[in-house]
């Protein structure tokens, strides 16, 4: 028997419908004459295929899915380092130059795979395509730090609407070129992809349709006259606009030669030094309350303090 809670944005659906979405091997009569002969049920009711399903609504069922195992979960060599986990979420530890979700260079060692690998060699998913564990948020290439995955379908469902709206904060710290005198502030502009090379561009005006707004909110954490440390939280998380919008502001992040000039490219950095250091949960979803009471912070600041000589 499998269960499932109905999150907002699957309420007002039909539940043949719905139901039909998490198997669509299955014909639609099947899954109607399943509904209305009582093997599906909604808060231990038998409904009719009709039922418009409401919030938090509970159904259970004991439909089969088609598991469909991808080969490229097994041949996965990359290791989890895993900082938190619990029946519903793992959190990880991302190392530097590691891939979240495949690219056209990689499609194997990827921390989705290594993820899907784990569930299934520890009995926690039974490799169903339907009910995937995946990563609900991702980072760049060679940013560490701190990633959240759902178990299962649910549980992903229910992390993606959070992070919608915006329920889930997500601290950054940044080591920077540059001497930050202000203790706090807000960045604001607009963000859109160049046409023809895989970076962003920032500007302070909407010049055109394609530029998309962002906020980016700092907190100094230490300066010299030459390096800053910085908190970073990002209200929107668009493709690279931490790393795009510090060095557009005159603060290119140390490592990250993409985003900065070459007066910075005597840095002995390798990589970029932009670390997902801290999740804050205020969650709505009962299933997830309790996440709410528990901190997620991989650095405190005398830690981050000593990372560089500066």
């Amino acid at each position: 028997m499998e269960k499932i809670v109905i999150i907002k944005s699957d309420a007002n659906k039909k539940i043949a419908s719905f139901i039909h979405s998490l198997f669509p091997n299955k014909t639609i009569s099947f899954i109607k004459k399943n509904i209305n002969r009582g093997n599906v049920k909604v808060n231990n009711q038998k409904v009719r295929d009709n039922y418009l399903l409401k919030e938090n609504d509970v159904i259970t069922h004991f439909l089969k899915n088609k598991i469909t195992l991808n080969n490229n979960y097994f041949k996965c060599n990359l290791k989890l380092n895993i900082f938190y986990e619990d029946d519903n979420i793992i959190i990880i530890d991302k190392q530097k130059n590691t891939l979240c979700q495949e690219d056209v260079n990689e499609k194997i060692n990827t921390l989705n795979n290594a993820i899907r690998k784990y569930c299934f060699e520890n009995k926690l998913w039974d490799g169903s395509s339907l009910n995937e564990p995946s990563l609900i948020h991702r980072l760049d290439k060679n940013t560490t730090g701190l990633l959240i995955a759902g178990k299962n379908k649910e549980i992903v469902k229910i992390l993606n609407e959070e992070m919608k709206n915006k329920n889930i904060i997500k601290k950054y710290i940044a080591f920077v070129h540059g001497n930050f005198k202000q203790e706090e502030m807000e960045l604001k502009g607009y963000i859109k992809k160049h046409n023809s090379k895989n970076i962003m561009i920032v500007s302070n005006k909407k010049s055109d349709e394609h530029f998309k707004p962002i906020h980016t909110y700092l907190k100094k954490i230490y300066s010299s006259n030459n390096y800053s440390i910085l908190e970073v939280t990002i209200s929107s998380g668009k493709k690279h606009q931490i790393r795009s919008h510090l060095s557009w502001y005159g603060f290119p992040i140390i490592g990250d030669y993409k985003y900065s000039n070459t007066n910075h490219y005597d840095n002995k950095q390798k990589s970029q030094m932009l670390i997902s250091n801290e999740i804050i949960f205020n969650l709505k979803n009962d299933k997830l309350k309790y996440l709410n009471e528990i901190q997620f912070k991989k650095y405190k600041q005398k830690e981050i303090e000593g990372m560089l000589n500066l």
